[in-house]
């Protein structure tokens, strides 16, 4: 049975006796706490452009940052959603929560691209600051899901980094 040490003193076991690793079921919850991260940046970014506009500010900075084609509420949400559950939950599904998003935005662009291009722009509608009417939905259904889970994933290995950090620091003050 192979354990590592993790920075709070506890052992976490990777391998059983049989040789099989031991995946976490709780791990699946990464895929599904990306779009919690989504449904928080979504509030933020309702909140900042509803207190910009009470305040008077006309096309404010806010407004620019929080919608299309920025969405950096989402994230920040979900960079700080990566961090805070990997903590939690420490699975290796944290570092792959990016995978199911982005395979849905590579599959609509694609179709998109193959039914609608000739009449609106593929990147517009996905990345861009010119898409029109209901083609913004898919950057709220889609690219900002896909900025959410890929900033998730990022707060994951930022926290796996300073977790290393911790266990070296925690092993060499053993050492002296």
């Amino acid at each position: 049975m192979l354990n590592r040490v993790i920075p709070d003193g506890k052992k976490e076991v990777l391998w059983d006796e049989a040789g099989n690793y031991r995946s976490h079921p709780a791990g699946v919850a990464h895929f599904f706490l990306v779009y919690l991260a989504v449904l928080v940046g979504f509030t933020f970014a309702f909140l900042a452009v509803t207190v910009s506009r009470l305040a008077g500010w006309n096309d404010s900075l806010a407004e620019q940052l929080v919608g299309e084609p920025f969405w950096l509420p989402n994230i920040l949400a979900g960079a700080c959603f990566g961090a805070f559950f990997y903590k939690r939950i420490r699975h290796r599904f944290a570092f792959w929560s990016w995978v199911p998003s982005c395979i849905l935005l590579i599959w609509s662009a694609w179709d998109w691209h193959g039914a609608m291009s000739k009449y609106d722009s593929t990147w517009d509608t996905y990345f861009g600051k010119n898409c029109g009417g209901s083609e913004c939905v898919y950057q709220i259904f889609l690219t900002a899901p896909f900025y959410a889970s890929v900033a998730y994933a990022l707060g994951a290995v930022l926290a796996r980094v300073s977790e290393k950090k911790k266990c070296i620091d925690y092993g060499s003050q053993l050492l002296k």
